[in-house]
C-alpha cells in the first residue's frame, strides 16, 4: 500500500450517497409511475423502503431564510424525503422552498400528482418551479 501511495495519485471516493441502490431504480426503467393506484403506492413504497434502507421517517423542520418548511417524511440520514402533491404544490411555495428542499436531501419522491389542467394554474405553476428547482 505504501508503495502504491508513492507512485500512484490516491483519490478519495468515499460519497453520501449509496449509487449501488439507484441499480433498483434503474430496474424499474423510469422515474415516475403511473397510473395511480395501489400498485403504484406498493412501489413508491418499496422504492422509499430502498432508499432510506428500511430506516423510519421523522418530521424535520427545514429553516429557510426566516421561513419554516415542514416535512413529515424525512429520512435524514439519508437525505430522502417524500411528500403528497399537495405538500408541495398545494401550499403557496416558491422557488426558494424548492431550492432549500433540493439542498437538504438528494432524492425527493412526490406521490399523488394529479392530472392537471389551466383551471389549476397555481398548482401548474408550483409544480413547473418545483421541478424547475429540483433540475
Amino acid at each position: 500500500i505504501g508503495d502504491l501511495k508513492q507512485r500512484c495519485e490516491v483519490h478519495d471516493l468515499d460519497s453520501p450517497n449509496d449509487y449501488r441502490m439507484l441499480k433498483h431504480l434503474a430496474r424499474a426503467g423510469r422515474t415516475y409511475m403511473t397510473p395511480l393506484g395501489p400498485d403504484t403506492d406498493e412501489a413508491m413504497d418499496e422504492f422509499f423502503g430502498l432508499l432510506t434502507k428500511g430506516r423510519g421517517t421523522k418530521p424535520l423542520t427545514l429553516q429557510l431564510r426566516g421561513r419554516k418548511l415542514k416535512v413529515e417524511r424525512a429520512a435524514r440520514k439519508v437525505d430522502v424525503a417524500r411528500f403528497g402533491f399537495d405538500e408541495l404544490c398545494g401550499k403557496p411555495l416558491g422557488a426558494e422552498d424548492y431550492l432549500g428542499l433540493a439542498s437538504a436531501f438528494h432524492t425527493i419522491f412526490v406521490e399523488s400528482v394529479p392530472q392537471l389542467s389551466f383551471n389549476d394554474i397555481n398548482r401548474v405553476r408550483r409544480f413547473t418551479t418545483l421541478i424547475d428547482s429540483l433540475y
